[in-house]
């Protein structure tokens, strides 16, 4: 029982941070899929099985946000708890450069840490068609998710280097 519980620790993880990171968490998906990439380079995970569950997990958060701007749009902009984090003039700014340009929006936002929650829950404000903004999404998640990860896996043997470095800076 233990064996199985260490083994899908490090991937939980990974996904709650990635789950709980689209909604407010400040650690951007990048640093957290770079870290994940470099604990592949060192053993601990699998890609595949990481790429998936990050696939999954980032995909089932923009369609939660997305289904949130579908379902409650509006009402929901009206909450100091949201406004805190999603202020209404910046909803306004999204509707209207979404306007015309609703899956080029969708897919190029995802490469924009910090603006793919209201943009995705515009989305659905918007009424985008959800296969649209689904298959559109997991279209940037299948490009997103393995290049930030292979490139924590690639530099990974850099980070001794790294290391060195600050330290002799740190020295000087």
């Amino acid at each position: 029982m233990s064996v199985i519980h260490t083994a899908a620790s490090p991937y939980l993880g990974v996904m709650a941070i990635l789950l709980l990171n689209s909604f407010g968490l400040p650690i951007p998906e990048e640093i957290v899929l770079v870290l994940a990439g470099s604990a592949v380079y060192q053993g601990t995970m699998d890609l595949y099985i990481l790429l998936i569950a990050a696939c999954l997990t980032i995909s089932a958060a923009d369609y939660l946000l997305f289904w949130l701007g579908h379902k409650w749009g509006r009402p929901v902009l009206r909450l100091k708890f949201v406004r805190f984090f999603v202020h209404p003039e910046r909803m306004e700014g999204f509707s209207r450069r979404y306007e015309g340009h609703l899956l080029r929006g969708i897919f190029t936002v995802r490469f924009i840490s910090g603006l793919r929650a209201p943009a995705y829950f515009c989305a659905g404000m918007l009424k985008v068609p959800r296969h649209k903004f689904f298959l559109t999404d997991l279209v940037a998640i299948l490009v997103h998710v393995p290049l930030f990860t292979l490139l924590g896996f690639a530099f990974s043997s850099q980070i001794d280097s790294v290391v060195a470095w600050l330290h002799r800076a740190d020295e000087w």
